[in-house]
C-alpha cells in the first residue's frame, strides 16, 4: 500500500475552476434568401434565431461573437459575455440585411480566424446551403467549424465533408445545443495550451486511510512503539563516530 501512494496513482486532471466554460464561440448566421423558406416553421431564420437564443443564454459568461453572411460576410458584434446584447442583435437578423447574393463561406472563415488570433476557438454555421464553387477552397486545419443545417439541401453534406466540419441539425429539445458545446469544449480544451499544463491529481493520499487502520491493528499490548521508531530512525540514519571520553571508564565508554 505504501508503495503505490507513493507511487502517485491518478486519474482526473487538475483543472482550476477558471478554466472550465471558457471556450469562445463565433455564431455565423446565413441571411440569404432561402432561409425565408418556411419547411422549417415558422422559417427557417425564425427557428434559427430561437435555437441560438437558448444557445447564448445557457453560455451567459463565455465569449461569443455573431458574423452574418449571404454574398459577403460582415461581423455585427465581436466576442461578448453578455446574453442580452448577444440576443438583441441576433433577434434583429433579416434575409433584407445582406443585398449580394450568394454563400461566401470563405469570407466567414477569414472573418473567423482574425477573431480567433488570440484564442482557439470554434465557428459554428447556421445555414441552409453551400455555394458548390467554393466547396474546394474552404478546407483550413486551424479553425474548428460546426455546420447547424436548416432543410435538407444535399449541399450541406457537401459543406461539411469539405470543412471536415461535424454536421447536427435543429432538434425539438436540446439534444443540438449540447453537440454544440460538447465540441467547442473539447477543442478548447485540446488546443489550449493552458490545457495541457495541467497537473494530475494525486490519489495517493487516499490510501493513508488503510495504511493507518493497519498501524492502529498492528497495536498490541507489551509493544514498544517509540523504540521502534528509534530503530527503525537508527538504521536510515548514516552513523556517527564514536568520540571516547577521558573521564569514563572503559565500561562506560562502551555503554555510551
Amino acid at each position: 500500500l505504501g508503495a503505490i501512494a507513493t507511487a502517485g496513482p491518478t486519474w482526473q486532471q487538475d483543472r482550476p475552476d477558471f478554466l472550465e466554460n471558457r471556450a469562445p464561440l463565433i455564431i455565423a448566421v446565413d441571411l440569404s434568401p432561402s432561409m425565408d423558406t418556411a419547411d422549417v416553421p415558422p422559417t427557417r431564420l425564425k427557428a434559427a434565431k430561437q435555437k441560438l437564443h437558448d444557445l447564448v443564454q445557457r453560455r451567459k459568461g463565455t465569449r461569443t461573437a455573431l458574423l452574418v453572411y449571404a454574398g459577403s460576410a460582415h461581423l455585427v458584434l465581436p466576442a461578448t459575455d453578455d446574453p442580452e446584447l448577444l440576443d438583441t442583435f441576433i433577434q434583429a437578423l433579416g434575409t433584407d440585411l445582406i443585398s449580394k447574393s450568394g454563400k461566401d463561406v470563405a469570407a466567414v472563415i477569414e472573418q473567423a480566424k482574425r477573431l480567433l488570433q488570440q484564442s482557439p476557438g470554434t465557428l459554428l454555421l447556421v445555414t441552409d446551403g453551400a455555394d458548390v464553387a467554393q466547396l474546394p477552397t474552404l478546407k483550413d486545419d486551424s479553425l474548428q467549424v460546426l455546420v447547424l443545417a436548416l432543410g435538407s439541401s444535399p449541399t450541406l453534406k457537401q459543406l461539411a465533408s469539405a470543412l471536415d466540419a461535424p454536421l447536427g441539425s435543429l432538434t425539438l429539445n436540446d439534444d443540438d445545443l449540447d453537440w454544440v458545446e460538447r465540441h467547442a469544449q473539447q477543442h478548447f480544451q485540446n488546443a489550449d495550451e493552458q490545457q495541457r499544463l495541467l497537473q494530475w491529481k494525486d490519489a495517493g493520499y487516499w490510501l493513508c486511510w488503510p495504511l493507518l487502520l493497519l498501524a492502529l491493528v498492528s497495536v498490541r499490548r507489551g509493544w514498544s512503539l517509540n523504540w521502534g521508531a528509534v530503530l527503525l530512525l537508527g538504521l536510515l540514519l548514516p552513523p556517527t563516530p564514536a568520540e571516547a571520553n577521558p573521564f569514563l571508564t572503559p565500561d562506560q565508554q562502551g555503554r555510551w
